[in-house]
């Protein structure tokens, strides 16, 4: 299931946006700025179309509650929501990138609605005569 931390997902979504270098630690500061962001994008999901229960993320080092293989695509979400606090410009890749992210996920969480058919679509039998066969 999930085996990355917070830390893991956001230092890769500021590695990703240039805002902190290959292999540098990322300050305190954007840390904790990362993980507000992370939990609110998460929480947020169900207003993006993705039904995934979130529990908020209580430190840095809590595990990302997300299958692995969906972790990227958290991570490229993610660097939309950092993006435009730090300033960084997408470029149309990284948009593409981004907008296919959240269709993978809201495949991935896709719960179809199920329902009763319509009263009159419903198989009736009236007396000995079946309407629904003849």
């Amino acid at each position: 299931m999930a085996s990355r931390t917070a830390r893991d997902v956001i230092a890769y979504a500021f590695w990703d946006l240039g805002v902190v270098a290959d292999q540098e630690s990322m300050s305190s500061t954007q840390g904790n700025s990362g993980l507000r962001k992370l939990n609110d994008l998460l929480a947020g999901f169900e207003s993006e179309g993705i039904r995934y229960a979130h529990t908020d993320l209580a430190s840095l080092d809590s595990v990302v509650n997300v299958p692995d293989g969906q972790l990227r695509n958290v991570g490229l979400m993610l660097q939309r929501e950092l993006a435009g606090q730090y300033g960084v410009p997408l470029s149309d890749d990284d948009k593409d990138a981004i907008h296919k992210a959240k269709m993978a996920l809201q495949a991935f969480y896709y719960v179809p609605i199920t329902s009763a058919p319509e009263l009159s679509l419903r198989p009736r039998q009236f007396g000995r005569y079946n309407f629904t066969t003849g």
